[in-house]
């Protein structure tokens, strides 16, 4: 699914109004529509049926009046609490106040909140994604009112207060039980701190083309579990664990047991058949105590450190000549030898793919020519503090500039890059996924 920024949004709007003739009204109505579902599917869940919604003077607040109306419509207690004058509305908001006023919906018209305890839902259409900054004055004060009411919340849009963009909160900011937002998720609703207010996250289909989306050139998706699963092989029913794939993971050093238990089960368990890991010599008790369906492999160790020794290449290349793929750097510690032993390996290392993780990516640190040199497909796989060491720049540009330039840092690390965190993002040359 495709993320956007909101002027991405305000321009994707633009186009389906003015080229494919869908006119604003419509847009605005399927909106609404889709906040009253959600609102009800709220309310099936409470002890009542009384609604405030919470409406601005832009289309956030059209939106919300919209919502109001099916509210009305399907037999709940509704109120509109519009902030400022109604005669100061415009366009399609104004006109959807005009409907909802005809049609006899209970509203008042507030420069400061009434108190909001008494209902069972509150609806946020005070502003929208285009909002920067601090709430001042009236909006400050109906966040507040808002956050005061203790019943759920359901945000248009986005949660006020939020930035669209950057997912700054620089004032108060509606606490939302629910958001639901249009056409695609907006940037900022996925960063933090806005994750903080966002709740849960529901898009809702306001019917733009989807061909739009392709002609803005959007730099962002997310991740789908239905899409994922689409790239999932297929997996034979008289397979075994040859059919499905054999994995090597180098990993494990002294102190360090666990990180080659969870990389060996995270392997198996994401449909692999065979995995094999390849350890120090002297962990091998420990680490056949802790799995049953790894082949385990001592190999040669730094025997003070209790880490893999240079002498283990051989027996590594050996093992990988019949993988389908390789896993390097859970837990391997960083001895001189070991970080050596890695970067030999992966200049050796062709025709599968390797993902890169952990200690091995500190190795690579060390030595910025290997990069130039790995042959076989990779994927990097680290957190900001590796990231920064790799590339030789401060932690803290990794985490302002990480979405931003992901998408160069892999075409300069030469493959896919994996930069955890939350969100984690997942950029190569082409794409990135958030």
């Amino acid at each position: 699914m495709y993320i956007v920024k909101p002027e991405q949004m305000k321009r994707i709007d633009e186009i389906a109004i003015r080229e494919f003739g869908i006119p604003s009204g419509t847009l605005m109505e399927k909106a609404g529509r889709g906040v009253a579902m959600t609102v009800k599917s709220l309310l099936e869940r409470v002890d009542g049926n009384r609604v405030a919604v919470v409406c601005g003077q832009g289309n956030n607040g059209g939106d919300g009046w919209v919502c109001a109306r099916y509210l009305l419509n399907w037999g709940y207690e509704v109120e509109v609490v519009q902030m400022g004058e109604i005669s100061t509305l415009k366009g399609d908001s104004l006109e959807n106040a005009r409907h909802a006023i005809g049609m006899g919906i209970s509203f008042g018209e507030y420069e400061t909140p009434p108190e909001l305890k008494e209902f069972n839902v509150v609806v946020d259409a005070l502003v929208g994604t285009g909002f920067k900054g601090a709430p001042r004055g009236a909006l400050n004060l109906f966040i507040n009112a808002i956050n005061q009411s203790n019943a759920p919340v359901v945000s248009v849009d986005i949660p006020s207060g939020v930035d669209g963009e950057n997912g700054k909160v620089e004032g108060s900011c509606v606490r939302a039980t629910v958001t639901v937002t249009f056409a695609f998720p907006k940037l900022g609703l996925l960063l933090w701190p806005a994750r903080h207010y966002v709740g849960s996250l529901k898009v809702v289909d306001i019917g733009i083309p989807p061909e739009i989306a392709l002609r803005e050139k959007i730099m962002y998706e997310t991740n789908d579990p239905k899409e994922l699963v689409s790239y999932l092989p297929f997996r034979p029913g008289d397979g075994h664990k040859g059919t499905f794939g054999k994995g090597v993971i180098i990993a494990g050093g002294l102190s360090y047991t666990g990180a080659p238990f969870l990389a060996c089960e995270a392997f198996l368990r994401s449909g692999a058949g065979y995995a094999v890991l390849g350890i120090p010599r002297s962990l091998y008790d420990i680490m056949a105590s802790k799995l049953t369906e790894t082949v385990i492999k001592p190999l040669p160790e730094v025997r003070k450190k209790r880490c893999l020794s240079l002498r283990a290449l051989g027996e590594i290349l050996a093992m990988i000549e019949d993988a389908d793929s390789l896993v390097v750097g859970p837990g391997l510690g960083r001895y001189c030898e070991t970080m050596e032993l890695v970067q030999r390996l992966l200049m050796r290392v062709k025709n599968i793919p390797v993902l890169i993780d952990a200690d091995a990516l500190f190795a690579l640190g060390k030595a910025p020519e290997v990069f130039e040199k790995i042959i076989s497909p990779v994927v990097f796989s680290p957190h900001p503090g590796e990231l920064s060491n790799m590339l030789g720049i401060a932690v803290e540009d990794v985490l302002n500039h990480r979405l931003t330039e992901a998408r160069n840092w892999a075409k300069k690390l030469g493959g896919v890059l994996i930069i955890k965190g939350n969100p984690t993002v997942i950029a190569s040359e082409e794409s990135e996924r958030i």
